[in-house]
């Protein structure tokens, strides 16, 4: 866990941050293992392989993941053990996509976010972010989020990573410590059927019940999971209503990606860019929502690994194993 939005991503280094976690469930993680696709050598022996002639099924790929191979890339807010913590929320109708992008730092809304196990909204106090005076912010109960303990060990390690002590100083104007928590905003979510990937993406929301990601949502969603709105989408080419290739996104992970030609964030699509994982790998900007061109893409040069859509695989292949998030096996599959 540390920092997730850093130069890899193409963004600049004074670029907003937020906490970022990666798991695995059992599947993807012995998938991982059982192939050591977490070491370079055996991308850089793919790679030769795919130079050298292979079978097709083989040729410039790792082995593709098993059917129920799940993997999640979680987005976390931190909040104080007490007092009221600032925190900004995405609306749609109010942060247009923008050529330079829309992070965080420039949603028009807070809410000030309370570790009381209350549930209720009302108005607080005026709040300050980022140099922003809010004067009238919605007061929410942490428990209206999926969370995450912080205790003096993991917040001391935390916080000697730049960009994670970066994140901590934004929401909470100090470092980490121990009886913080960490809410959780937003969810990457890919589990591998037999048709391939299925993309589903969340985020937490004050209002969960409004507005276009609402649109035929179950009345039976547990909490707190019924605090976060969903998306998701099973390939990069399938139409709207509109007959336009549909964007899935997260406004935690991609509104803040700027317009390189083929729109901003906000017009992304998972499968999209996640078929453009491969070893060594590319920068994943501009967007390209729909197929690119593969004697055009860089991407899908000879002389890349395809890594079945994971950009874990494809960024990390430099001696960086995955690991079950300092939990034990079930809990992370869980």
């Amino acid at each position: 866990m540390g920092g997730g939005q850093n130069n890899a991503s193409g963004m600049q280094s004074g670029e907003a941050e937020v906490l970022i976690s990666a798991h695995y469930n059992e599947a993807a993680f012995h998938h991982i293992r059982d192939h050591a696709l977490q070491h370079p050598s055996t991308l850089e022996r793919l790679r030769r392989i795919g130079q050298t002639g292979a079978p097709p099924d083989h040729q410039g790929s790792v082995p593709s993941f098993p059917v129920g191979a799940a993997v999640a890339l979680a987005a976390w807010w931190p909040v104080a053990r007490d007092g009221l913590t600032p925190m900004p929320v995405w609306d749609p109708a109010t942060n247009p996509a923008h050529p330079q992008g829309n992070g965080y730092a420039s949603w028009r809304r807070i809410v000030a976010v309370d570790p009381a196990p209350i549930q209720m909204t009302w108005s607080a106090a005026p709040l300050v972010f980022l140099g922003r005076q809010f004067s009238r912010v919605d007061r929410v109960s942490l428990s209206r989020f999926r969370t995450a303990p912080v205790d003096a060990l993991s917040a001391a390690a935390l916080m000697r990573n730049s960009q994670a002590r970066k994140a901590a100083l934004i929401a909470l104007g100090r470092p980490l410590e121990g009886g913080d928590r960490l809410a959780l905003v937003g969810l990457h979510l890919a589990v591998k059927t037999p048709a391939g990937w299925v993309w589903s993406t969340l985020w937490w929301h004050d209002h969960p019940a409004d507005g276009a990601f609402a649109t035929g949502r179950p009345q039976s969603i547990p909490e707190p999971w019924n605090n976060y709105l969903l998306d998701g989408v099973a390939g990069q080419d399938l139409p709207d209503a509109s007959g336009r290739l549909r964007p899935c996104f997260n406004p935690w992970f991609e509104a803040r990606f700027p317009d390189g030609g083929g729109g901003g964030g906000v017009d992304s699509n998972c499968a999209g860019c996640h078929r453009r994982a491969t070893y060594p790998a590319v920068t994943f900007l501009p967007i390209h929502r729909s197929s690119s061109p593969r004697d055009a893409d860089p991407a899908f040069a000879p002389d890349r690994v395809q890594t079945d859509s994971m950009w874990a695989i494809a960024r990390h292949g430099t001696g960086g194993a995955p690991t079950m998030s300092g939990a034990s096996s079930g809990e992370a599959a869980q």
